[in-house]
């Protein structure tokens, strides 16, 4: 585990692989928790059917809501 200094987010993603010690830079991955604006209480108990959804991208990938 590595605590990354405060301009981490400004660095270079070749900077950031190898701070982390990474295989390359498609081993870095970034994580964005997203809210289903569409959720009903009334559904609350189906398991398929999420308040909250994870999505985890490559950080050599774009992503785009």
């Amino acid at each position: 585990m590595a605590k990354a200094p405060e301009d981490y987010y400004e660095w270079e993603l070749e900077k950031r692989m190898q701070f982390l010690q990474a295989p390359s830079i498609y081993t870095l991955c970034k994580t964005i928790v997203m809210k289903n604006s569409a959720f009903r209480e009334e559904n609350a108990g189906d398991p398929y059917y999420p308040r909250y959804i994870m999505v985890i991208s490559q950080y050599a990938d774009k992503f785009v809501a």
